[in-house]
Formats: C-alpha cells, structure tokens, sequence
C-alpha cells in the first residue's frame, strides 16, 4: 500500500474458488497470476487488465481504477452497504484530524460480509438476474 500500512482484505468464496482453480498454472510459483504471454516478468503485467478493457472495446469509456468507483457506487445504490464499510474496503484515509487521530475502525467482518454480497451481486447480473438485495445496517 502507499501508506505503508497492511490492507487486510476478506475473499468472497467466488474469489477462493478462482484461486484455486488458479492451482493449476502457479503451484510452486511466486506469483498468483503468470504472465499470459513471453514478457521479461515472472508475474501479469500490470497493463494486462486495462490492455483487455481496451480489447473489449472499453477504451475511453471505463478503467482499471473505475472498477473501485463502480463498487463504491453500486454497493452502496443497489445493497444498502454503509458507507464507512466501503470507504474501509476501498483504503480510503480518514477524514479529518479527529478521525485519523481517534478512529482506529476496521470493519473487519462488515466488509467480509459486504464483499460477499459484492460477488453474489455479480453472479445474479452475470447469470441475467438483477434481483437486489438490500443490506441494512452495518452486517447482513
């Protein structure tokens, strides 16, 4: 992270089952994600994902980095997730010298809970289901 801080982030099961199913190309190696084609690196290339959005026709119209603004957006439009969990997920600093001083908030289980409905979210959209499920408060 930039600011040198560990950003402990909680893997929806969808997550683990593509890790693992990952198993079968990086078992022994160093990296999660090998490089797809010959490159110098023994790992993805960090212009992988914006190079396969630009192949999608994507270019001009979404980012890497929008994808964060979606989730915060979207979670927050269409599940009814608080806005502090987001904010915590997404690593954003605190606001203000009171909060940055006092609050030590992590959120831990809410935002395990919150990436969970993330990626049920995704799953319903990606099998052509846009049923919304709203969480209330902070833990659904």
């Amino acid at each position: 992270m930039k600011t040198g801080h560990a950003h402990i982030v909680s893997l929806p099961t969808q997550a683990v089952a593509l890790l693992r199913d990952m198993l079968v190309y990086t078992q022994g190696k160093e990296f999660v994600f090998p490089p797809l084609a010959r490159q110098k690196t023994a790992h993805l290339h960090r212009d992988a994902l914006s190079a396969a959005l630009r192949r999608m026709g994507f270019q001009g119209r979404h980012s890497t980095h929008g994808f964060r603004g979606m989730l915060r957006t979207v979670a927050r439009e269409r599940l009814g997730i608080d806005p502090d969990i987001l904010e915590a997920q997404l690593a954003h600093a605190k606001k203000g010298d009171v909060q940055k001083a006092y609050d030590r908030t992590t959120f831990g289980e809410d935002r395990r809970t919150a990436m969970q409905a993330w990626a049920d979210y995704i799953d319903r959209l990606k099998s052509g289901g846009n049923k919304v499920v709203v969480l209330r408060g902070r833990a659904a």
